[in-house]
């Protein structure tokens, strides 16, 4: 059971559109080091306006290059995920600027303790596997919340971390603090428990801060995700087929980037291909077109052998309602289909610029329900079960059986959130609907959830390069 959406010829056809598009049309490098690099390795500079034009035999060599199969550590050796090997993961969004408050369903700004709750919350859902950079403090100074808020995080998961960084020296001081979490750099190099998400300037733009992020985290081996998110018809042309040309297109330009400065730099293909409603000039992250791009970009990861990620967690609505749960369940329907590396976006509202922590565990739900579809129907002899149907007979009753008691479960998605029961339980119970039942749950789960806290000679370490970051990137 698999959602393909291109067939070959489709997927070649854009893959060769965007080999022509790097070397006829180039792509703009802004960082001077980087492009000495791509100099030397026989790409063509037009040093004046920092254009480079990728040959295809270069990019295929890089593409020999970047590890079709790659491992995130979290802070204990037995939480690993490895990605690139058929199982798909679930991340929760990153880079929210606002959060809607779960007890007073206030809109405003983040604080540390927001923060610290969403990184409980996300290591206590068991279907969340490793964690974005979900929302940033607003109380401390906005030059160093990128630091801060990774402390925060390395202090209340155990899970691997999708990191944000607000500058490349910044980035410098999250790669001390991850290291220091992970305990020596051979641990690290071979788990390393953050990645990172530099970004392109659609259509065909790659600044000096995010060339810099590609070769801090290619000299360290941390694995990169660039994030193109090409804009049909703004930034990309409208047409689906040109949008996912050039967000391919730039994707290439990162991968040979990072395999240029360190052969072996991991790589998750991780385009954001929006649309735009042309009525309200409103960047949709929800849109239907959404899914059925990303759900391509798989198939195009998939073509030059590279673990994929799935924005699909994703709705323009402003609170955890109606429109959201249905955004998301179509989106992560697909995803889950397109069998992805990394379904992402849970606890996001607002096309990805606000926080909902109610929304994390209705999320939590939809990941569940995605999951039981991705493990699909198992028959075998056991599970056809043609000796009990035999044993039972006409008109006989499975209830009582051991197969019963022993499958039940296994196969069988049990909710947490849906309600299932008759009218007069559910009225007995308050006659919630979902986001209350939800606000129970989280409010229950922050209250019952024991943190699975750092040690405090680790936390003492973390503490000093937080120090060390104050004072040199408030000067």
């Amino acid at each position: 059971m698999k959602f393909e959406i291109l067939d070959k010829e489709q997927i070649y056809e854009i893959h060769n559109a965007a080999l022509e598009i790097l070397s006829t049309v180039g792509i703009i490098i802004e960082d001077r080091n980087l492009l000495n690099i791509l100099k030397d390795h026989g790409a063509y500079v037009n040093e004046e306006k920092r254009l480079v034009k990728l040959n295809p035999a270069l990019i295929e060599d890089c593409l020999k290059k970047v590890p079709s199969c790659f491992i995130l550590g979290g802070r204990t050796r037995d939480y690993t995920l490895f990605f690139g090997k058929g199982k798909t993961y679930v991340r929760s969004q990153s880079g929210c600027d606002h959060i809607v408050d779960f007890e007073t369903g206030e809109y405003r700004e983040p604080t540390s303790n927001d923060v610290i709750q969403a990184a409980i919350l996300q290591d206590a859902l068991e279907n969340i596997d490793w964690c974005g950079s979900h929302i940033f403090p607003s109380d401390v100074p906005p030059r160093i919340r990128d630091v801060y808020q990774l402390m925060l995080l390395l202090e209340n998961t155990i899970k691997p971390i999708g990191v944000q960084a607000y500058s490349v020296e910044s980035f410098r001081f999250q790669i001390k603090m991850a290291k220091i979490v992970a305990g020596d750099g051979k641990e690290f190099t071979h788990r390393p428990i953050i990645s990172v998400f530099p970004a392109s300037t659609s259509p065909l733009i790659i600044s000096e801060y995010n060339c810099g992020l590609v070769m801090e985290a290619a000299k360290n081996k941390i694995p990169i995700m660039p994030v193109p998110c090409p804009m049909s018809g703004v930034s990309a042309p409208v047409t689906l087929a040109g949008s996912i040309a050039v967000g391919h297109a730039e994707i290439l330009a990162f991968i040979v980037s990072a395999e240029l400065c360190n052969p072996g730099t991991p790589l998750l293909y991780a385009t954001r291909m929006n649309t735009i409603d042309m009525r309200t000039t409103q960047v949709l992250w929800g849109a239907i077109e959404f899914g059925l791009m990303s759900a391509a970009c798989v198939q195009m990861a998939r073509h030059i052998k590279v673990p994929v990620d799935f924005q699909c967690l994703s709705t323009e609505s402003k609170i955890p309602d109606a429109q959201t749960t249905l955004e998301k369940a179509m989106l992560t329907t697909i995803a889950i289909m397109s069998k992805p590396d990394s379904l992402i976006g849970v606890g996001q509202l607002e096309s990805a610029k606000t926080s909902s922590l109610i929304q994390m565990v209705i999320d939590n739900e939809i990941c569940g329900l995605a999951k039981r579809i991705a493990e699909g129907i198992e028959v075998n002899e056991k599970t056809i079960a043609l000796d009990l149907i035999k044993e039972v007979g006409p008109g006989g009753q499975f209830l009582g059986k051991k197969h019963t008691i022993e499958y039940y479960s296994k196969e069988h998605f049990l909710p947490i959130l849906l309600d299932r029961n008759a009218r007069s339980i559910w009225k007995s119970a308050g006659a919630k609907d979902l986001t209350s039942r939800a606000k129970d749950y989280l409010k229950k789960k922050l209250q019952d959830y024991e943190p699975r806290k750092l040690e405090k000679d680790v936390q003492k370490e973390l503490r000093k390069v937080m120090e060390e970051a104050k004072e040199k990137l408030l000067r």
